[in-house]
């Protein structure tokens, strides 16, 4: 009995050959950094199931979480090349606790954060600031990534963010390190009614498409999602004046995409062209070319419908401009985002912003394409 107790305090007594101490990878992970300056080439160390061999005197082996602040002891099994096995017993210090923080994800305004815990005497440093603790005591660095976010897309797009730090230790010595912060994107794009609307009316469709099974939601309000990931609602719009919406579409996991739509609704239809037209280009001319410095550019155009196409919600018409048109024809495309009682052949005024380009599939010729807020029979 005396033996196997003496047997058992020499495999548990405390080693003198080996220190350690606590590093955080890129993704927060803890890792427990093992030296044996003694040990002769090809030693393997062992951990809870995990083997390294020791590479430039230091193993590294996973610490699986939780992990808490304060002194540690770790049993570390040593198998020298000669296939001499030992354990001995490694107390380290854990000085301080770095991890990613996804939570932030689901909130109205979402963040990212890496959390620091440490002891008060313990200093973490981004950015050249002393991270401070909160009411909590919590010590947070919060990265705003609401305009990473924002904006319409067909597909999953990635979010990555890297927050180097320096933490300053009470001994005077200092780690640096990184956190990398990744995720993806849900996509979400919204056709009807587009970027912004006006509307004489109480409300107006509100259509689009995310992914399979996607969660979206209005203002907090849910809206159906069909399992292909198409949505349409009918929306309210409860009084006159400006105001925007935001569409969010979001899957736990990962980050929420936001739309914004601007909303106007308006006592007289023929009252918003008329002060459009004040500030808005009426020629074709005057966009036929250098579109690449237009973009945004206010429109009110008057013409005839030629052919429209249709994905859903999402309407693009091919539209024969008639004023300001020396050489005719004179064509643009119109980006509705609703049908609005458009059909082939009428003739009407859009009034929009000048978006970018398309290229008209029968002649190959680039048009100007035009966002369309809202549309008006001819004079």
């Amino acid at each position: 009995m005396l033996v196997g107790l003496a047997l058992a305090g020499l495999m548990a007594r405390r080693s003198r050959e080996l220190l350690g101490d606590v590093r955080f990878d890129k993704a927060g992970g803890a890792e427990l950094h093992v030296s044996c300056p003694g040990c002769t080439t090809g030693t393997t160390l062992g951990l809870g199931g995990q083997t390294a061999e020791l590479t430039g005197g230091r193993a590294v082996f996973r610490l699986e979480p939780p992990l808490a602040l304060g002194a540690r002891r770790a049993s570390i099994e040593i198998r020298t090349p000669a296939k001499a096995t030992r354990t001995e017993a490694l107390d380290y210090p854990v000085d301080f606790i770095v991890s990613p923080d996804y939570r932030g994800l689901s909130q109205p305004d979402p963040r990212l954060a890496v959390v620091f815990d440490a002891k008060t005497d313990v200093a973490f440093i981004v950015d050249g600031r002393v991270v401070e603790a909160g009411p909590s005591g919590v010590r947070r660095y919060e990265i705003p990534i609401r305009a990473d976010l924002t904006g319409p897309a067909r597909e999953a797009a990635a979010l990555q963010k890297r927050v180097p730090y320096l933490v300053k230790l009470p001994t005077g010595g200092t780690v640096r390190g990184e956190v990398e912060l990744e995720t993806n994107i849900v996509p979400l794009v919204v056709d009807a009614p587009g970027e912004s609307i006006v509307i004489e009316g109480t409300s107006f469709t509100l259509a689009g498409r995310t992914e399979r099974d996607g969660m979206v939601t209005v203002e907090g309000r849910a809206i159906t999602v069909d399992p292909s990931g198409r949505f349409a609602q009918l929306m309210s719009v409860s009084s006159v004046g400006d105001t925007t919406i935001t569409v969010r579409a979001s899957a736990a996991g990962r980050a929420p995409r936001l739309v914004p739509i601007r909303v106007k609704r308006v006592v007289s239809l023929a009252t918003e062209a008329a002060e459009f037209e004040r500030r808005a280009q009426v020629s074709f001319a005057a966009i036929a070319d250098d579109l690449d410095k237009k973009l945004g550019w206010a429109v009110a155009l008057e013409g005839k419908v030629e052919r429209l196409e249709s994905d859903g919600y999402l309407v693009l018409a091919l539209f024969e401009v008639t004023r300001g048109c020396a050489e005719p024809p004179c064509r643009v495309a119109l980006r509705l985002g609703d049908k609005s009682g458009v059909s082939a052949g009428m003739p009407l005024r859009a009034y929009g912003y000048l978006a970018g380009k398309y290229r008209e599939p029968a002649s190959g010729r680039e048009l100007p394409e035009v966002r369309v807020e809202f549309v008006r029979g001819q004079k």
